[in-house]
């Protein structure tokens, strides 16, 4: 025959693996001179990329991992990484019946970019093998869900005593506050190692600035919060982005200094907010 099924580095099969044509990959591999591993198993990468778009590609998974020559963990486990990613559970389960799979791959990538997606059934899935650490790369895992407001798997995470949410100077609550993720910053304060004042007390700094009442209010109830930290940002911020009602809940606090910064509020400050003042 003069068709070499693998031309072009076996680009046949690596193309039907990455638009998810089983049956297509099923004819290939049925011919000796094509090579499924070709590439750096560039067939199966590209599957578990793709997951989500089409069960197609699930079914290819599962043919290409009949084949021996097939190693799905090819480029620091890159399959179950893109595949976490995506939030497949089901290809990440595949693909972790594998010996030779690891979920802990590159600083445990899976896990982080599962959290950083939202994708709480993954991160449960993989917290079940003992090799995964939810606290890798100072705590990304959880910094990354609050800033997200990901409520589920902040919860999730958190009983998992490796994980720290007060890692990085309380990044945690200071994202979710700045983002006005209330429900995140509740559940996070209500572990004793976050301090909700850290970093010059950036949590009510941040919400002050993005105008998040709610989050403003609840973590005025905590005495070591200071609305009137670096020079009585907050209600500087609050003045200059417009955030009436954050105003008002500032200036209930005796804290509070309107006139800080050589009367910066005052002079900053639209009439409706001014009305405030007087």
């Amino acid at each position: 025959s003069r068709v070499d099924p693998s031309a072009c580095d076996n680009g046949a099969i690596r193309n039907a693996a990455y638009n998810g044509h089983v049956e297509v990959v099923k004819v290939l591999l049925q011919d000796s001179r094509v090579d499924p591993n070709a590439c750096d198993n560039s067939a199966i990468r590209s599957a578990a990329s793709f997951v989500a778009a089409s069960h197609g590609h699930v079914e290819v998974i599962k043919v290409l991992l009949q084949d021996s020559r097939v190693d799905p963990s090819a480029c620091d486990n890159s399959a179950i990484r893109s595949a976490a990613s995506f939030g497949d559970v089901e290809v990440v389960k595949i693909l972790h019946k594998n010996s030779r799979v690891d979920p802990s791959a590159f600083s445990n990538d899976a896990i982080r970019g599962a959290a950083r997606r939202g994708h709480v059934e993954v991160v449960k899935f993989l917290l079940q093998d003992s090799r995964v650490d939810p606290s890798a790369c100072d705590n990304e895992c959880i910094r990354d869900a609050v800033g997200y407001g990901y409520v589920d798997i902040v919860k999730f995470l958190l009983q998992d005593s490796r994980v720290d949410p007060s890692d990085s100077d309380n990044e945690a609550i200071r994202g979710a506050a700045s983002n006005g993720h209330i429900e995140v910053v509740k559940i996070l304060h209500k572990d004793s190692r976050v301090d909700p004042s850290a970093f010059s007390n950036d949590a009510i700094r941040g919400a002050a600035r993005r105008g998040h009442v709610e989050v403003v209010k609840f973590l005025l109830q905590d005495s070591r919060v200071d609305p009137s930290a670096c020079d009585n940002e907050c209600i500087r911020d609050a003045v200059g982005y417009g955030h009436i009602e954050v105003v008002k809940i500032l200036l209930k606090d005796s804290r509070v200094d309107p006139s800080a910064r050589n009367k910066f509020a005052l002079h900053n400050g639209s009439r409706v907010i001014l009305g405030n003042f007087i």
